[in-house]
């Protein structure tokens, strides 16, 4: 199985215009530091844009992944920068067994879709993409 979690911090854009980049880049260091320390499971986590992480499942069960994503979630709820900013992030998720016909290309295309419907909705909210029809 394969699992791939998409995390996007919310409002960078806003916290180096208004506190500027060292602000930002704080923020970026802290979602990073509490994805490592919540997705304890993860294969890897990996920093793969400017305010983006993604963290690679391999053969855990889906249920882990997605308690470790609202551990994480719950963590960052109580974070605030040095400025007093909050920290908010956007995590979604996708998840394949062996035998499904989904190739990585697409469980990852559909985290980040989860990803972006869990930025859409609010902060700090956790989004598993489902395979429809089930």
């Amino acid at each position: 199985s394969i699992g791939v979690v998409a995390c996007d911090l919310n409002d960078l854009n806003r916290i180096n215009d208004t506190h500027g980049h060292q602000a930002g880049d704080e923020a970026i260091a802290l979602i990073g530091r509490v994805l490592r320390a919540e997705l304890v499971s993860a294969y890897g986590v990996y920093r793969t844009g400017g305010d983006e992480f993604t963290a690679i499942y391999v053969n855990q069960h889906v249920d882990v992944m997605i308690a470790e994503m609202q551990a994480a979630r719950d963590n960052l709820r109580s974070r605030h920068l040095d400025c007093g900013w909050a920290v908010h992030a956007a995590l979604g998720s996708a998840y394949a067994t062996s035998q499904s016909e989904l190739s990585i290309r697409d469980i990852m295309q559909r985290a980040d879709e989860a990803m972006y419907e869990a930025k859409n909705s609010g902060r700090n909210r956790v989004v598993i993409w489902q395979r429809q029809g089930r």
